[in-house]
C-alpha cells in the first residue's frame, strides 16, 4: 500500500508498505478536498502538528472490503464519504450528543493519518453512503458544506424576513455560505454582502455572481451600503476569525440597529481583542460554530441531492483545480493560493492537472474507478 507524507519543509513523499492491516471497513479514497486547515498545516501555521503527516480529511471513496461493521447497509463497492472527526462517545459533550465538540476528538489528516493513501481503515459509524444520483465530484463537497450547513442553522433565518447577511471572507466557506443561503433561504433574504480583501478573489466572485441583484462583493467594510434596508435584521458569518474580521463586526455594529447576530466559523487567530463595552451596549450576539454533527452530515447529503435534482447553477459553475496526486509537489503550493479557484481537490488516479468549472468535471466523471 502507498501513502503520501508531508514533511515540515512542505514536500510530499510517497511511501510504500508491503501490507496494510485493517480491522473495520477498507475504503479506497477517490477524491480528497483541500481546505484552510490543510493550507495551515502545509505552511506550518497550525499548532500541535506532528510531521511527517498524511493529510486529507475531505474524502469520498469506495468500500473495498468489510471486516467488521455495526451496520448491514454497507457493501463492497458502495461509494461513501468519511466523517473525519472521530468522537470518543464517553466525554461529557458526547454523552449529550455534542459530537462536534468531543473533548477527545481524533481528526484524520490533522491529528491522525489522513486520506492521501491507497486505502484507509474506517469504522462503519463514520461512513455515509453517497446517493446513487451523485457523482464523486459532487459528494466530495459533503464535509465543507456541512460546516456551512451548521453555521446557517444558527442564524435562525426562519424567525425573520428581509434578512441581510454579511459574509466576511470570500474563500471556499464564504462561497459555500453564499450559495447555500441563496439556494435554501432566498425568499427570506434581502441581501448577501461578501467582504473580501483579495482583489483577485473579488473579481472571481463578481464574475460568478454578476447577474444577481442582491449579492454584493465589497473590498472594505466601509463600502457596506449605508442604508437602513441593508442594515435591518443584519446577521454575520465570519469565515476568517481574526482581529480584522472582528473589527469589521464592531464597525458595522456602530451603524446597524443594535442586536446583530454573528456566527464565527473561522479560526484565523487564537486570541483577539474585543471591545466588551461595545458588545454589551450594542447587544451583539456572538456564537461560535465548530465543524458539524452526524446529523449535519446527513442534512448536507440531502441538500446535495436537492442541488443535483434542481441543477443549481452556482454550485456547478464553481471554479475547481484538480491536482493529480502523483504531481502534488508540482502544483500544491501554487494552487492553494490561487484566488481564481474556489476549491482545490486531489485525485489519486488523475493523469494530468485540470482547472475548470465543477460542471465540466462532472460531465466527465464516472463512479467506476
Amino acid at each position: 500500500m502507498w501513502y503520501y507524507e508531508l514533511d515540515e519543509e512542505g514536500i510530499f513523499h510517497k511511501k510504500e508498505v508491503d501490507s496494510y492491516k485493517y480491522t473495520n471497513i477498507l475504503v479506497k479514497p477517490l477524491l480528497i478536498g483541500v481546505c484552510g486547515t490543510d493550507k495551515e498545516i502545509y505552511k506550518r501555521h497550525r499548532e500541535g502538528i506532528k510531521y511527517p503527516l498524511v493529510i486529507g480529511h475531505e474524502v469520498v471513496g469506495q468500500v473495498m472490503d468489510i471486516k467488521s461493521s455495526q451496520r448491514n447497509d454497507l457493501h463492497q463497492g458502495d461509494f461513501v464519504v468519511i466523517f473525519p472527526n472521530y468522537w470518543c462517545g464517553t466525554c461529557f459533550d458526547c454523552r449529550v450528543g455534542h459530537f462536534n465538540t468531543c473533548q477527545r476528538k481524533i481528526s484524520i489528516g490533522v491529528t491522525a493519518p489522513g486520506a492521501l493513501s491507497e486505502y484507509i481503515d474506517v469504522e462503519s459509524k463514520y461512513l455515509f453512503k453517497v446517493p446513487k444520483e451523485l457523482t464523486i465530484y459532487e459528494a466530495v463537497f459533503t464535509e465543507p458544506l456541512s460546516v456551512v450547513v451548521r453555521a446557517i442553522k444558527k442564524l435562525d433565518l426562519n424567525s425573520s424576513e428581509n434578512n441581510n447577511i454579511l459574509i466576511i471572507g470570500g474563500g471556499a466557506l464564504g462561497y459555500f455560505s453564499t450559495i447555500l443561503l441563496k439556494f435554501l433561504y432566498n425568499d427570506r433574504i434581502h441581501s448577501i454582502i461578501i467582504k473580501e480583501y483579495d482583489p483577485v478573489k473579488v473579481n472571481t466572485l463578481k464574475e460568478i455572481f454578476n447577474k444577481e441583484d442582491n449579492i454584493y462583493i465589497i473590498n472594505n467594510i466601509n463600502e457596506y451600503p449605508y442604508d437602513l434596508e441593508y442594515l435591518t435584521n443584519l446577521k454575520v458569518i465570519d469565515t476568517v476569525g481574526n482581529s480584522s474580521s472582528i473589527n469589521d463586526v464592531l464597525r458595522i455594529s456602530d451603524i446597524a440597529p443594535s442586536g446583530i447576530k454573528v456566527i464565527i466559523v473561522g479560526l484565523g487567530e487564537r486570541n483577539v481583542t474585543i471591545d466588551l463595552n461595545k458588545i454589551v451596549r450594542r447587544e451583539i450576539k456572538i456564537e461560535g460554530s465548530i465543524i458539524y454533527t452526524p446529523q449535519d452530515f446527513l442534512d448536507t447529503i440531502n441538500v446535495l441531492r436537492k442541488i443535483h435534482s434542481e441543477n443549481y447553477e452556482y454550485f456547478y459553475m464553481m471554479p475547481i483545480a484538480e491536482i493529480p496526486l502523483k504531481s502534488i509537489n508540482d502544483y500544491f503550493k501554487q494552487e492553494i493560493d490561487d484566488a481564481t479557484v474556489i476549491k482545490v481537490i486531489i485525485n489519486p488516479y488523475a493523469e494530468s492537472f485540470r482547472k475548470m468549472r465543477l460542471k465540466d468535471f462532472i460531465s466527465s466523471a464516472h463512479n467506476d474507478i
